[in-house]
């Protein structure tokens, strides 16, 4: 009902949680939903299985179910998006359609050090 009322209604989760306690006293949430409907809140109020605060979330839910995979070494790992967006602040992330290496504002000297642009050859002047 409350994740009804934050799409319906346009509310946040504290609005929509308060407006339902008003109408059912006895309504009751458990952490984990409430953990999820913001979550909800945070995507817009639908589900964007491609945010990265969703796979975040997802992930968390694997090493729940299986905690031998929370040792596993961080190089496996790409990095949080959400780091790379706030740690360049201003600067632009390229990405290589070629080998997929990711430079921030480092296009140029990159592309000259190995001599294509989007497989094209790279012509000096």
């Amino acid at each position: 009902m409350t994740a009804f009322l934050m799409k319906t209604d346009q509310l946040t989760f504290e609005k929509a949680y308060e407006n339902l306690q008003t109408m059912k006293p006895e309504a009751k949430m458990n952490e984990g939903f409430e953990w999820q409907l913001k979550l909800y809140q945070s995507m817009g109020c639908k589900v964007d299985t491609s945010s990265a605060v969703y796979k975040q979330y997802r992930l968390r839910k694997v090493t729940e179910k299986y905690p031998e995979l929370q040792n596993l070494p961080q190089e496996l790992f790409a990095v949080d998006p959400t780091m790379v967006s706030q740690e360049l602040k201003d600067e632009v992330l390229y990405k290589c359609r070629k080998c997929s290496f990711c430079a921030p504002n480092a296009v140029l000297s990159w592309v000259l050090s190995i001599g294509t642009v989007n497989s094209a050859p790279v012509v000096d002047g």
